[in-house]
């Protein structure tokens, strides 16, 4: 169930929008796994002894001798979780929330379209801009890690990491769904849909110094998902992934039958 006018029309006006972000993945992924040298180990664990606190609340204080554990300890622990979010998080405003706040949603919903059709169609824009997101980074760090360091890297287990980083960032943007599908105003809905993902983040990079803090774990998404777990193909990772899959699942579906049942003017 889609329009594809409206789709192709998201598709096309959010494109430029999405090569910015191509531009910035692609210079961090490249940036970052031409760093990667094992005999650097020394001097990485010698900033982690300087700078512990900030290493660790940024998620770099994982193993950095094989290249694995190098990619995950410093791009997924902020880069291809921070940007990605950013994206969906705009994503939402343009396709949902902004069409609400202003009314021109009320004009989408004037059409022989279905309410559902409009807001399916509007999540299928954004479902696909992810998808693709996350494909191409994928794509593009195992070409440069061939290219770099030839076979260091576990493709198979490279890709079971970004499906479940495809899965955790669709959660993410579930929120802010379901949070523009519920309020009539733009201040509300971005409230919800940015303030929840952020406040996860913050919590996690808390939970990464240790401590006391560590506690706080147990009041976040990000706690579901684990990285490096996925790329050592450690089973707790994988019901982790499950859940998340589970969560955006019920996240999305809410968010559309509110939104056919939400009084809206038209």
């Amino acid at each position: 169930m889609i329009n594809w006018p409206l789709y192709k029309q998201g598709i096309k006006t959010n494109f430029k929008l999405f090569l910015v972000f191509i531009a910035i993945l692609t210079l961090y992924t490249t940036m970052v796994i031409s760093m990667f040298d094992p005999k650097l180990a020394e001097t990485l664990e010698e900033f982690f002894r300087i700078m512990p606190d900030v290493m660790s609340m940024m998620g770099m204080n994982g193993d950095v001798t094989n290249l694995n554990s190098f990619i995950v300890t410093y791009l997924y622990g902020f880069i291809f979780i921070v940007f990605p979010m950013i994206f969906s998080i705009i994503l939402v405003n343009k396709l949902i929330i902004s069409h609400i706040d202003r009314g021109s949603m009320s004009y989408l919903l004037a059409s022989t379209n279905s309410r559902q059709k409009i807001i399916v169609t509007q999540l299928k824009v954004i479902g696909t801009y992810l998808f693709v997101l996350i494909l191409y980074s994928t794509v593009l760090s195992i070409i440069t890690c061939q290219l770099m360091f030839p076979n260091e890297l576990n493709v198979l287990s490279f890709f079971i990491l970004n499906i479940g980083v495809l899965i955790f960032h669709y959660v993410l943007n579930g929120i802010g769904f379901l949070a523009s599908c519920v309020f009539n105003d733009a201040k509300n809905a971005l409230l919800i849909g940015i303030g929840f993902p952020i406040m996860f983040f913050i919590i996690q990079m808390l939970v990464n110094m240790g401590g006391k803090l560590e506690k706080f774990k147990y009041i976040t998404l990000f706690t579901l998902f684990d990285a490096m777990g996925l790329i050592n193909r450690m089973t707790p990772a994988y019901y982790g992934i499950a859940i998340l899959l589970i969560i955006a699942i019920v996240l999305y579906g809410t968010g559309i039958i509110i939104f056919k049942k939400r009084d809206l003017s038209v």
